[in-house]
This record gives C-alpha cells, structure tokens and sequence, in this order.
C-alpha cells in the first residue's frame, strides 16, 4: 500500500508539473547507516540497524523487489560499477557479496576483527575495499568463491575506519577514521597522503562518510556535526556552502553523473536525495560589523543595499564580493531600506527616537541626501518604508501606530496619517498598481485607499509581522508570530490558505516576481521557500548559523539573498533550488520593497516583499 501511494503521489507531481521536493524513502525500521548509488545512478542501496539492505527507484523513490536480510546491522552498503554485485557489511565483522539480479549470496568475506563500517568495490568491479572497528583497512578480491585478501591489512588509523573508496582510476584507496583522511597505493598498499579534515575550520566532529566524484575532481564527507561539505580533491580546499542537515550524517554517495547526492542520517529512517547543483557556492559580502537587519535588491538585481544595526548602509554588487559605495552612516540601528522602482533614490530610517526627521532620502547614484521627512509623532521611530511603483510616494509606518504617505520630491504628506491601529504598524506596503496600501500592526491587517485614506474593507483580525502582496494585486501574503504563513483574498479578507512553516516568527517574507513562490526567513535560523499553487515546502530549508532577519528574491527571479545576526550577506542562485516551471514567466523587470518591525522585547523584524506594478499574469 505505502508503494501504491508513493507512485500515486510521485505521478500528481509529474501531471501538474509541480516541483519534486526531496524523496524520502521510508520502509526501514531502524536508523540508516548506510547509502549508495546502483550502476547508472537509476536505484539507491540502503543498509540499516533493522538488520536489512533495500533497493529503491530514483524517479519515484519505491522500493524494488525484497529487502535483504541479515543477523546484525547492516552498516555497510556498496554497489559495483558493472551493475552486477552488491555488497553488505556490519556488526558479524564480514563482508557479504550478493547477486544484484537475483540477490543470492555469492562468498562471504571474512577478515576483520571489529566490526565493518565502510565498504567500496573498485571502478572495474573486480576488488572490494573495506574499513572496520579494528583500525585498519582490508582489499579483496570481489568476485571469487574464496573471498582472498589482495594485501595485507593497511594499518596507521587511530580510530576506526568509518569510510573508505577507490580513486576512479583505482589506483588509489581513500579511508577516513573521522579525524584523518589517507591516501594509499592500491597496489602496493604505501600511504600516499595523510590530511586532517576534522577541525575547527573543517567538519567539527566525526566524519562518518566520504564520497568520491567519477571524474575524481571532488569529494563530499558527511560527519555528525549535522553537515555535509564538498572538497576540491586536488587542494583539500573547501567547494562552495556546506549543507546543513537536521541530524547527523553518517553516509554519503554521489551518483555516477556527479548531479545528485544521497545521504542518510541518525534520529530518523529517512533517505535524502539532494540536487547537487544546489551547491553552487554562495557569495558572503562581509563589511558590516553588526546584524544585517534590512536588505533589497536594486531594479536592474546588479546591487543589493543592506541596513544593519551598526548603524550603516552598504551597497553592494550581486556579481562579486565588494562593495559599490561606502557605508552611509545613521545616528541609530536602521529599522528600515527601500530603493525606488526608477532606480534614482534610496529611502532609510533608523531607531532613533530624538530627532523630528527620521526619514531620509538618498540619491541612489551620489548617495548624497535629498530631503529628510518629518510627520510622525516625535519620541517614536519608523518601521517600514516603501516607494510606489512609480517612486512618486513613499508609505511609512511607525511606532505611533499610524501610517503616512509622502510626496517624494517635495517630501511633504499627501494626506492625514492614517490612523486605527491599536499598536506599532510594523509594516505598510503599495498594492501593485499603487491604489491600495495594506499595513499589519501584529494584530490584524488593515487594507487603505492609498488617495483618500479610507479603510477598503474591515480589519482582518491575525497576527502578522510581515506582508507581501502577490502580482496581481488580489491576495496578501502574511507572516505571523506563531510561525505560519497565511494567504488572503485581498477584495474580501477571506483565508485562502494557512502553512505552517518556521518553527518561530516569520520575520520577513519575499514573493517571486511572477508570483509562484514565496521566500520567509525566521530567528528558528532558516530560509524557506514555498510554491504557492502547490501549497508545499520546496526542497529542504536553507540553514543558516544566526538569525535571519530580511531576506529578498531578486527582480529577475534568478538570485535568493538574506541578511541576519551573523552581520553577513549571503546570495544564492535560484535556478537548481527551484523547479524550472517556478521560475518560467518572471517579468523583465521588478520591484522589491524592504520593512522592518521590532517587537515590543526590543527584537527587530524585517519583511521585504514585492513592490507593485505587476500585470495579472498568476496566482
């Protein structure tokens, strides 16, 4: 029945043409210690506590055929390159080679005096290497009814050999002790290279897995601190971000094609594929000395400008790891950054409480000020900014519970404040032809004629610190405090979907220009992001070592950015995160608004969103 309704899912998925999210493959009763690719990179082999090894299908993540079955633990998996053996290993201290087609045991391989924790066969399918509990490393021959050792034990580890694989060449044997990694002549049996890869400015625990790419340029290791990390095989230098899982890791593979990784980890019985292409190495701007608390990026997605609670702003380019312009300099944390659609302005404000002009405009090419606006009830500060479409106004909200809009040139207000909230309006945003403006205060959204002033429809009581309107201007996206999402009908306030996303406060939330998925960053210390249609999570969430404070998705649709407590910027490139048909139908160009709100514990929120001008073309 659990097959039946894993194809039934998997083939909805495909029908709608909906994003694949990572396949879990759920069937063992215990943890899974072990994983590995089958000739082809088509089938998964996983060996489990549950004294049993399984096969499953890539494409929909079903089981293929019988389990099989073992009288200890099954801690050890390895597939041949020809497609034509397996082999299992584990707590019996021997090494058994199945049949792939038929899964008949062929010879039993029996050597070790410690339990075996990692098995590899060699790029021609004729030996098979193993590492154990007894410190040392053993190669066999694979596929002789007499199981013969080629050489004798390769002894130097200090630990036990947890991981162990052949070069592609097979000239060489890599094992790992999970502190040191060597290198030795398959032939001879010499050591070749001694590396330490677990320190402080690598794994910080246990490596329990490596994994050797087929062009033998990279190597992924999995370690029980809760990562995994891709290694340049020529330099032992890091490659791109690490991946952050929610358990220990104690086994990796990459497939042959080099394109997806698997791994396995403790505290659950699930499988994970990962896209490799996800990897891409992320672009960390470094220069501000405190939380990045607000970011957007500039129209033309070259430039992002960040806030931080040092007290500076920072443009920076997308493109490159430096800065475009020195920090301008506030009296106070900035609570607040937006840029204007036309690309001629910056608008900034801060937390400071003492003086009447807390809102500055900036000439976004000089990045001299223009004018500093002054409205709101003094001993308050702003919270959010954000210019309309067509950067003639700019919309605030503030902490004296009002929201007031501005003409951008002559910086005065085009109407009274507008007023009915009941606390601090943490954020205020244009709808997306500029006639509306919607505003949370933490305890219900109001929705405002942005001309006359007038309430549009009734509050919509819910306690959101964030908003986002979609493209066409018909639904709000809100971020609460108990961690949820909520999605609007905006003519009516009617509920549309409700997703329980972050296990803490959704500090900021970004939607994609063409509307089909949305960004949200949380202190639970993740990036999230969800494909409206679907109603469903897209991939694993991003981890990230700090509080997330402000994330943005790029005008283009193409780049992912956050800013946080680690006072860092960090950039990702959506296309390999994201499902194709997601990123299909992305404007030309865009808008992205930032806001930010500070709860009354003296905690900062920023929300940045999609500014407004999109056509009905989604949702």
């Amino acid at each position: 029945m659990r097959q039946l309704l894993d194809m039934a899912r998997n083939a909805y998925w495909r029908a709608r043409g909906l994003p694949k999210s990572p396949l879990v493959l759920l069937g063992h009763a215990g943890r899974v210690k072990s994983v590995a690719f089958l000739s082809g990179g088509k089938e998964v082999i996983s060996g489990s506590e549950d004294c049993s090894a399984r096969r499953w299908r890539v494409e929909d993540g079903c089981e293929v055929g019988r389990p099989i079955r073992e009288k200890g633990c099954v801690l050890a998996v390895a597939a041949s390159s020809d497609g034509d053996w397996m082999a299992t290993g584990g707590q019996e201290k021997s090494i058994t080679i199945w049949n792939a087609a038929t899964r008949n045991k062929v010879v039993v391989l029996e050597g070790h005096r410690g339990t075996v924790l990692s098995l590899a066969f060699s790029p021609d399918s004729a030996r098979v290497v193993s590492g154990s509990e007894d410190k040392t490393v053993i190669v066999w021959r694979a596929t002789t009814a007499r199981g013969e050792r080629l050489l004798g034990r390769l002894r130097g580890h200090t630990g036990a050999v947890r991981c162990v694989c052949f070069s592609p060449n097979g000239d060489k044997i890599v094992s790992c002790d999970g502190v040191d990694i060597r290198i030795w002549n398959s032939q001879s049996g010499d050591q070749v290279v001694l590396r330490r890869i677990a320190s402080p400015f690598a794994h910080t625990n246990w490596v329990c897995s490596i994994a050797v790419s087929t062009n033998g340029k990279f190597m992924a290791s999995a370690s029980r601190d809760k990562t995994i990390r891709l290694w340049d095989t020529s330099t032992f230098t890091q490659i791109g971000p690490t991946l952050q899982c929610d358990v220990e890791v104690w086994s990796v593979a990459i497939s042959p094609a080099g394109s997806h990784l698997v791994s396995g980890g403790d505290h659950g019985r699930n499988i994970t594929l990962w896209n490799a292409t996800t990897c891409e190495k992320a672009i960390e701007l470094e220069g501000h000395s405190n939380d990045v608390r607000s970011l957007e990026f500039s129209p033309d997605s070259a430039r992002v400008v960040s806030g931080s609670t040092d007290k500076t702003v920072i443009i920076w380019s997308t493109t490159t790891t430096t800065t475009t312009t020195t920090g301008k300099s506030h009296p106070d944390i900035i609570t607040s950054i937006t840029l204007s659609p036309n690309g001629k302005f910056m608008a900034s404000t801060s937390h400071d409480r003492t003086v009447p002009k807390n809102i500055t405009i900036w000439d976004a090419t000089t990045y001299e000020k223009v004018i500093e606006l002054e409205g709101h009830l003094a001993g308050n500060f702003t919270r959010s900014l954000e210019f309309s479409r067509d950067s003639t106004r700019l919309v605030s909200g503030s902490t004296d519970k009002t929201v007031i809009v501005w003409n951008t040139v002559t910086g005065r207000q085009l109407s009274d404040p507008l007023k009915g909230h009941t606390n601090s309006v943490w954020e205020a945003h244009f709808s997306p032809n500029g006639d509306k403006i919607a505003s949370c205060d933490g305890c219900d959204i109001r929705i405002w004629d942005s001309h006359s002033g007038n309430l549009v429809i009734q509050p919509i009581t819910v306690k959101a610190l964030s908003l986002a309107w979609t493209p066409n201007g018909q639904q709000l996206i809100a971020g609460c405090t108990e961690g949820s999402i909520k999605h609007f009908y905006s003519p009516t306030g009617f509920l549309l979907a409700d997703w329980q996303v972050h296990a803490s406060l959704v500090h900021s939330i970004s939607v994609s220009p063409n509307g089909k998925f949305v960004a949200s960053a949380s202190p639970d210390k993740t990036v999230r992001l969800w494909a409206m249609t679907a109603s469903k999570q897209i991939g694993s969430p991003l981890q990230c070592p700090d509080r997330v404070y402000s994330v943005a998705i790029s005008p283009d649709g193409t780049r992912l950015a956050r800013g946080g407590r680690d006072g860092k910027v960090r950039i990702w490139r959506l296309e390999g995160m994201v499902s194709p048909s997601l990123l299909d139908g992305t404007p030309s160009t865009s808008d992205v608004g930032a806001h930010l709100h500070e709860l009354p514990s003296n905690r900062s929120f920023v929300d940045v969103s999609s500014s407004p001008g999109w056509p009905n073309n989604l949702i």
